[in-house]
């Protein structure tokens, strides 16, 4: 059961304490992610060309530069969880989860490592799920829950002497939790009350676990019967009146009785040391445990007929109890105050087994802790805790003091686990990595155990993420994250994105987070902050939101998009906003609240509130917050502002939600969506995701939601002519600007792929060819994929050092992607290989021209093009004397061909003008006629006739052709008017050429460099 609200989800490793929220009192459950395996063309062309590589790298073979990150690597991680000390502390037994998208399923095995360090070992390989493991106390055993076998998860027992697992347990209904008792002859098991007519529900329990792969829904549903106040829950759907008991099991007779029963719901079981009993949670508030959420603390004896007791008894959401190890105590999580919800921090608390009065240990801290377990030699109780933008591993003593925080400086403990001897385990997490569990010394220092992502991200350069405090707009300070672009130039203003968290009870952490990441990777700063209503900060902070939602938290996440603005890194002029579940919510009030915001995207959300009654699962949390609706209307009303002044958003808007969600149903985005499309005022759309609950867990729905989340920015933030969807980030502008490739011309396009299919064709069947190779990354080029075409001039270079054309035309592209240093040091090498040598065509080996394209015939020689366009990259450096020396040994080259001459000549000019050698540069001139033979450079004779005085910079600008053309033309006017002392007139049509699409012409390029100098 959830008790914080609409939880954001955000496919990043899944997160499910953001997605279903999580019970106060009960530690969050670990992250999730999904694994994919796609290789698309472009990724086998690089396996092909890695496979036909020496097995070492030449030494002068240059190192593959990490890539940014991509959608698909969200499934290409796994996820690893539940780490499990045996009892002599030797082993650690872990879960790994990976995903398969072509089956639309994820599947999770079984671990284990050496708490010491070493390599680990694989458990389980069947291709159904196992989780929980569980060691038996005498060390012989490893139970865990799996539905391999049926339709139900039950629970298996693996001999740890060596053997297959075994099916212990055959329930008509799935467990949902195993406990061993000390003795290891039973086991304390949780299920959900079997269906009388034994059909198989659409969960095992309450939290909506799907039901097993193959299970098959009846042809004709039963009709639902709707008898429970609380009668529906996202995730599990229709509530019915069967309910979660313990249950103890022999397992030498294999035989359960039953422990509890009747109207309630029990969980979380834990065994006296003595194993004489058991210790639950239970809400059995009568005469309807659905009308309040007072969970207490109960033991019974471990025997059949025994009546529970009541230990705890406190009005809050009390939970996870936990035995000392003399049996004397009992540690629980003590809930906070029911007035203030969600909103209130829990705190650990002790008390004596029989009942008493609790002692507190952790409520100065005003902060929410979780998983309390005492230490071994019962002095110490560990815990994790939610502190301000982290969560640590704490310890405190049992008779309360100074909390010590262990473990988790600047980053996420999600769980942990200590056994009688060995070290503590943690799962931990940073910004840079998934979490990994780690062994904690005795001096709190770290040591990895797992590396399971290792292999993955040691290929891909992550955003730096930095954390900064804003100043709300009554002073209250915030907490909030900036995550930059990998390659990020400081002195850059970015597009920025603002993304809210969900809950509102909940707070980013620094912790992993994929969607930062790959927003970032598409050149987006990325804001991020704990607003009012956040966890983390103490109840005061929290509560300040209470019925009072979009209004400090609005001021909040406001201030932190002007920390940006103000650090001179986030465009104000280019701003987006989005979240998901009251992420969302959130975005609904921000866009009906400002204009600053060019583009938002609201994910589960709702504004309508009226509507939320009755449709979603939250009947309990708007009585205590908000009132009843038909008895506190006023308050309703003013709620739903973001629907009430929906004809206030500018901002074009992407509403996004689950079918099946029950936490903020889809009738919410449906209304919002008919609002907004109704008036017209700005472009929307709705996308519905079939059978989904409110976290969307389909691999290929998560792809899709990424992909369509950065198509929506890309459309309003990015410039025309850009790649919309899933696009590899090419170059960053000398203005730290992302660029992508354009698309390829319709009329052109499927000419292009045949001709790539070609040249793969060729250089699968030929790799060590140095013709093929140069094909291979001609082709490549042709569709705009500059990156993936340097590597596969990188790779062949590697076998073929001395071929001067791979130098050349890795140069080449080098001088695209605006990295000049390394097409300089390219394409001197080749000119150096060049020397003295009979000069060539500069064609690709197919009698094309490879500057132009398959279509053109040879128009250049090798070393003409070498040190064209090694004059070209110094040029745009500002090393005009060295542009100088290029570009004679150049014009030596043209050998009287016009169309290399007035290529040649035009940049030769402008090199001299800037070198303050007019006259020489005149002298260039006189070889210009207007009756040359030019067919492919018409513009570079253009732009000479322009400097010859023949036509007026005006004509040259109404002339109009493609894109290249007129960033060729405005780069050339641009620089008659520089060289003129025009400096105003000159910036003027450098940013004109700039707002053009053309990024990959020279003369943008040019233009850009050009800028860059003026600043």
């Amino acid at each position: 059961m959830s008790s914080t609200r609409c939880r954001n989800e955000s496919a990043d490793f899944g997160e499910w304490k953001k997605i279903f929220g999580f019970q106060k009192g009960v530690y969050p459950m670990t992250r999730k992610n999904r694994f994919i395996s796609s290789i698309g063309l472009g990724l086998f062309l690089i396996s092909a060309l890695a496979a036909s590589a020496p097995a070492a790298p030449a030494a002068d073979e240059p190192v593959k530069p990490p890539r940014p990150l991509k959608i698909d690597d969200l499934f290409a991680l796994k996820e690893v969880y539940d780490p499990q000390l045996s009892p002599d502390g030797a082993w650690v037994a872990y879960t790994v989860t990976a995903t398969d998208l072509a089956k639309e399923s994820s599947d999770t095995d079984i671990w284990m490592v050496p708490a010491a360090g070493g390599d680990p070992i694989r458990v389980t390989s069947s291709p159904k799920s196992e989780s929980r493991p569980r060691f038996s106390p005498d060390g012989k055993w490893l139970a865990f829950l799996s539905a391999r076998e049926g339709k139900r998860t039950q629970v298996w027992l693996l001999p740890r002497s060596g053997g297959e697992a075994v099916k212990l347990t055959d329930f008509k209904t799935g467990v949902s939790d195993v406990v061993w008792s000390p003795d290891s002859k039973r086991l304390a098991l949780a299920m959900r009350d079997a269906d009388p007519d034994g059909a198989v529900p659409g969960g095992d329990d309450e939290e909506g676990d799907a039901p097993a792969a193959g299970v098959e829904k009846p042809k004709t549903p039963k009709p639902i019967v709707v008898r429970r106040l609380q009668f529906k829950r996202d995730g599990a759907g229709y509530l019915d009146e069967r309910r979660r008991h313990i249950h103890i099991f022999d397992i030498a007779g294999k035989t359960a009785i039953p422990l509890t029963s009747g109207p309630f719901d029990d969980s979380s079981p834990v065994w006296s040391p003595d194993g004489t009993r058991v210790a639950f949670v239970s809400n059995r508030t009568l005469p309807d445990a659905d009308s309040s959420q007072d969970r207490n603390i109960y033991v019974v004896e471990a025997k059949a007929g025994a009546v529970p007791r009541a230990i705890v008894t406190s009005p809050g959401e009390d939970d996870s109890p936990a035995w000392s190890p003399d049996g004397r105590w009992l540690l629980y999580i003590q809930g906070c105050d029911p007035k203030d919800m969600w909103y209130g921090s829990n705190h650990i608390a002790l008390i004596p087994a029989g009942g008493g009065t609790p002692r507190p240990l952790t409520a100065s801290i005003d902060r929410n802790a979780y998983a309390p377990v005492f230490s071994p030699d019962n002095l110490y109780v560990y815990f994790l805790l939610e502190d301000g933008g982290n969560q640590p591993l704490c310890r405190v003593s049992v008779d309360g003091g100074t909390v010590e925080r262990i473990a988790g400086t600047d980053r996420e403990v999600q769980d942990f686990d200590i056994a009688g001897k060995g070290p503590v385990v943690v799962l931990e997490a940073t910004t840079e990595r998934p979490a990994e569990i780690s062994a904690v010394g005795a001096d709190r220092t770290l040591t990895r155990l797992t590396h399971i992502n290792d292999e993955v991200l040691k290929g891909i350069k992550l955003g730096q993420v930095r954390r900064y405090k804003a100043t709300s707009k009554d002073g209250t300070p915030v907490d909030a994250f900036l995550t930059l672009p990998p390659d990020f130039k400081e002195g850059t203003k970015l597009p920025a994105i603002l993304r809210i968290h969900g809950g509102p009870t909940s707070q980013f952490t620094t912790g992993f987070d994929f969607e930062w990441q790959i927003l970032a990777a598409q050149g987006y700063a990325v804001i991020t902050s704990n607003p009012r209503g956040s966890t983390g900060y103490g109840t005061a902070f929290s509560r300040a939101i209470f019925a009072d939602w979009g209004n400090k938290d609005f001021e909040d996440v406001m201030a932190a998009v002007d920390g940006a603005v103000a650090m001179g890194i986030a465009d104000p002029d280019r701003l987006g906003v989005g979240g998901w579940s009251y992420g969302g919510i959130q975005t609904d009030y921000v866009i009906t609240k400002t204009d600053r915001f060019k583009v938002a995207i609201a994910g589960a959300s709702g504004a309508n509130w009226l509507a939320g009654y009755g449709t979603d699962h939250y009947q309990y949390e708007y009585e205590t917050e908000l009132g009843l609706p038909w008895r506190n209307r006023d308050l309703w009303l003013k709620l739903s502002s973001s629907f009430f002044d929906v004809e206030k958003i500018t901002t074009p808007v992407l509403y996004m939600c689950g079918a099946l969600d029950m936490n903020v149903p889809l009738l919410n985005s449906e209304q919002l969506y008919q609002a907004v499309r109704r008036i017209g005022k700005v472009r929307t759309e709705l996308v519905i995701y079939p059978d989904q609950w409110h976290g969307i867990r389909t691999p290929s729905y998560q792809k899709d939601r990424y992909e369509r989340y950065i198509a929506w920015y890309d459309s309003f933030l990015k410039p025309k002519g850009a790649l919309i969807g899933e696009r590899k980030l090419e170059a960053t502008s000398l203005f730290g600007k992302p660029l992508y490739p354009a698309a390829a011309p319709a009329d052109r396009k499927k000419t292009l792929e045949d001709e790539l299919a070609k040249a793969t064709s060729e250089f699968v069947k030929n790799p060590d060819s140095a013709d093929a190779v140069l094909r291979l990354g001609l082709r490549t080029t042709d569709l705009g994929r500059y990156r993936e075409a340097i590597d596969i001039y990188s790779r062949g270079i590697s076998k073929h050092p001395g071929d001067a054309r791979l130098l050349r035309y890795r140069g080449h592209r080098y001088v695209t992607v605006r990295e000049f240093d390394k097409a300089i040091s390219d394409l001197s090498r080749a000119a150096g290989l060049l020397k003295g040598k009979p000069d060539i065509p500069d064609t690709d080996g197919a009698g094309s021209t490879a500057v132009q394209g398959a279509s053109a015939k040879p128009a250049n020689t090798l070393q003409f093009s070498v040190w064209y366009h090694l004059g070209l990259a110094r040029f745009l450096k500002g090393d005009f004397q060295g542009a100088l020396q290029a570009y004679r040994e150049c014009l030596k080259a043209a050998k009287g061909n016009d169309e290399s001459l007035v290529s040649v000549s035009d940049w030769l000019f402008m090199t001299l003008r800037r070198l303050g050698r007019k006259d020489e540069a005149a002298k260039v001139l006189d070889v210009v006629r207007p009756d040359m033979k030019i067919s492919e450079n018409m513009v570079y004779l253009n732009r000479l006739l322009m400097y010859k005085g023949t036509y007026a910079p005006e004509d040259l600008l109404r002339t109009g052709g493609s894109d290249v053309d007129l960033a060729t033309y405005g780069f050339g006017v641009g620089n008659f008017y520089l060289m003129n002392g025009e400096k105003d007139k000159a910036r003027a049509i450098f940013e004109q050429v700039m707002k053009g699409p053309a990024w990959q012409a020279f003369g943008y390029i040019a233009a850009e460099a050009e800028l860059a100098r003026m600043k």
